[in-house]
């Protein structure tokens, strides 16, 4: 808020974000349709079950290539995701530098979370189990989108904006390079 009041910068003084919303099969270049739709047929075979309907329709959004299954988001800030039990303690971090920070989201998880009341009582809060990432497709598709986020980061014109062409993460991060590593990035920094 000071860099703002004095001078007009800071994260205050830029957009508050930078949205893309693309399909899986951006990120999943690589691979040719059939093999995507393969891969989803394996995992989702032997993943919890969804609704029969309910799968059916999240299968085709995410195989089809004008469907948004992923979200983009890019902020003015670093993140520190050891922080973010306190959503807006995420972007004050303390740490020394600048940062920005490159985001994934999925549009339509297949995770399935729950909502259970516990007694009769209405005063008691209900049980609540978002179950976030519960679904390895999930985890899957985030990974692959972690690794073509560092291809962003690496590729001009943004790589000669960034710390070393985009190969210096904040501090307590590190730049997944294999898909094994960006799952495991993703089960330890998914936020919400």
């Amino acid at each position: 808020m000071n860099a703002y009041t004095t001078t007009k910068a800071g994260p205050l003084g830029n957009t508050v974000t930078c949205t893309s919303f693309i399909p899986y099969q951006t990120v999943a270049s690589s691979a040719t349709t059939s093999d995507v739709s393969q891969h989803v047929d394996q995992v989702c075979d032997a993943a919890p079950k969804l609704p029969a309907s309910q799968a059916l329709i999240q299968h085709r959004q995410l195989l089809d290539p004008g469907e948004a299954a992923l979200q983009i988001v890019a902020l003015p800030t670093g993140a520190d995701i050891t922080r973010s039990h306190n959503g807006s303690g995420t972007f004050l971090h303390e740490i020394p530098g600048n940062y920005c920070t490159l985001a994934a989201c999925l549009t339509h998880p297949f995770s399935r979370g729950s909502v259970h009341i516990q007694s009769a009582n209405v005063s008691d809060y209900p049980a609540i189990d978002p179950a976030y990432l519960s679904h390895p497709l999930d985890v899957d598709i985030l990974a692959h989108t972690i690794l073509h986020l560092n291809d962003i980061a690496t590729t001009e014109p943004l790589a000669s904006k960034l710390k070393d062409h985009g190969t210096v993460p904040m501090p307590k991060m590190k730049i997944s390079k294999t898909l094994d590593e960006a799952k495991e990035h993703v089960r330890n920094n998914c936020v919400t």
